[in-house]
C-alpha cells in the first residue's frame, strides 16, 4: 500500500484513556495512520495546522473550545480535513448543528470498532456517514417535529 492510500488521522477527545484505546485500535489498521491527538479544541486547531490530516475524529464536548466551536474554524482553514463526530450520547440538536457546521459524519461512542472503521473510510472517500442508531433516533423524532411545521407550508425548524 502506497503512502497516498494511507488515511492520516487526528483523534480529538478530552478523555485520555479513550484516545489511547482508539490509537491502539487504529494502529492495527495498515491503511490508517494516527498522526496526532488533541485533548481540547485549541489542541485540535494546532494538530490540524501541524499534521494536515485527512480525517479528524472529533468529540463535541471538550474543555477550552468544544467541537462545535472548532468546526467553523476547521471549515474555514482546513477544508481538506473531513470531520467525523464521535459523541458520547445522542442529542438531536448536536447532530444537526455539527452537520450544519461541516462535519461529514456522526457516530456515538458506543459503536463497534468495525463500524468506526467503515465510517472513517467512508468519510475519507467523501461520503457522509450517520450511524444507524443515530439515524433511528432522528427518524423517531421526525413525527414530533410536526408541531414545529407551520400549516402554511413553511419548512420545519429542526434546530
Amino acid at each position: 500500500m502506497g503512502r497516498k492510500d494511507l488515511i492520516r488521522l487526528v483523534i480529538a477527545d478530552d478523555h485520555r484513556l479513550f484516545r489511547e484505546g482508539l490509537v491502539e485500535l487504529l494502529r492495527r489498521e495498515e491503511a490508517i495512520e494516527v498522526v496526532g491527538e488533541a485533548a481540547n479544541g485549541r489542541e485540535v486547531l494546532k494538530a490540524l495546522e501541524e499534521f494536515h490530516p485527512d480525517v479528524l475524529l472529533l468529540d463535541l464536548f471538550m474543555p477550552e473550545m468544544d467541537g462545535l466551536d472548532v468546526l467553523p474554524q476547521i471549515r474555514e482553514h482546513n477544508s481538506s480535513t473531513k470531520v467525523l463526530i464521535l459523541a458520547g450520547y445522542f442529542d438531536q440538536e448536536m447532530v444537526f448543528r455539527s452537520l450544519w457546521e461541516g462535519a461529514r459524519g456522526y457516530l456515538q461512542k458506543s459503536v463497534s470498532s468495525a463500524e468506526l472503521l467503515k465510517a472513517i473510510r467512508a468519510v475519507h472517500a467523501g461520503e457522509a456517514w450517520i450511524e444507524r442508531g443515530v439515524m433511528g433516533h432522528l427518524l423517531e423524532e421526525l413525527p414530533r417535529q410536526e408541531n414545529r411545521v407551520s400549516k402554511k407550508g413553511q419548512s420545519a425548524q429542526l434546530l
